[in-house]
């Protein structure tokens, strides 16, 4: 992950070198105060940088307050997307480093406000908010989609995957642990690549077939327009699925079909639930439509990395 997210290891070592330096500078007029642990940087596009103590026992705090300076004035590397964090395991004056995963103080209180399972990426956005999570309505989560530098607002205590597929890739959101890759209500959103040029049909057309196809095996609830919208175009189609033969009960569905203008993809959402809970997760639903597929770093590594 953090491979995708750097310019090169080089910038990585000089980045974590110079936090060294810049550590073993501002203490050296400190008095002695042995600790361990570690020092903790987050790293975010537009170099910006977020710096925490995990030190045992606790540094004074003159002395936290200027290492913490020193560590922040250094420059960071730049990175492409989403944020890279980093820990370096700090021995001071003789003090015992730490064998544990950093945990610093300020993520330890944030992770006691929250119900439910968060990931170390979810904790930095509490604790060090970006625009777009300190406007994230309460109870969601921003779930990047790394693949396509998109994001899509997650319940907080949903379920999330992502896998490539042969046509592409292919993300889930659902409220229960997907079974061999199934769950009862939930997000798909599949990603197609290459749709013209392996069907030979323009994007438009593909998105109509799949919708002639579905009208015709279940019962349509709503049948969207097409909305234009910049660079692509969206079109939804929402039905009931009658119980199958195999005993598989009804299913209510919304499709949620987009086709870009110049690139060559389309994508498939496919949010369902059980009809009798369909209107206990309109929220999660009406949040989710508003996924951000392709953001303005797509394709950017491959072009930087075929430059001489």
């Amino acid at each position: 992950l953090i491979a995708a997210r750097v310019n090169s290891a080089d910038e990585l070592a000089g980045y974590l070198l110079a936090l060294g330096e810049a550590a073993a500078t501002a203490l050296a007029s400190e008095n002695p105060a042995p600790a361990g642990g570690f020092l903790v940087a987050a790293v975010r596009p537009g170099q910006q940088a977020r710096i925490w103590l995990d030190l045992q026992p606790a540094l004074p705090g003159e002395t936290a307050a200027r290492l913490t300076a020193a560590l922040q004035g250094v420059e960071p590397m730049a990175v492409r997307r989403g944020t890279v964090l980093l820990a370096l395991n700090a021995s001071l004056w003789g003090g015992v480093g730490s064998t544990e995963h950093p945990y610093p103080a300020e993520w330890r209180v944030a992770a006691q406000e929250r119900s439910g399972p968060i990931d170390v990426e979810q904790l930095v956005d509490q604790v060090w908010p970006t625009a777009a999570t300190a406007t994230t309505p309460a109870g969601f989560v921003l779930q990047p989609l790394e693949e396509t530098d998109g994001s899509i607002l997650r319940p907080q205590d949903w379920h999330f995957r992502s896998a490539g597929t042969t046509s592409g890739w292919a993300w889930s959101i659902s409220d229960d642990e997907p079974r061999n890759g199934g769950y009862s209500t939930g997000l798909r959103i599949q990603l197609l690549v290459g749709v013209s040029a392996r069907t030979g049909q323009s994007r438009q057309d593909f998105v109509e077939q799949f919708l002639v196809r579905t009208r015709r095996s279940a019962e349509v609830i709503q049948d969207c327009e097409v909305e234009a919208l910049e660079g692509f175009r969206r079109r939804c189609l929402e039905v009931l699925q009658p119980p199958s033969a195999e005993g598989q009960s009804a299913f209510r569905v919304l499709y949620t079909l987009t086709w870009f203008e110049q690139l060559d993809l389309v994508a498939v959402a496919t949010f369902g639930s059980p009809p009798e809970h369909w209107d206990d997760v309109a929220e999660a639903r009406q949040m989710m439509s508003e996924v951000v597929l392709i953001g303005p770093n797509f394709g950017r590594e491959e072009t930087e990395g075929d430059s001489p």
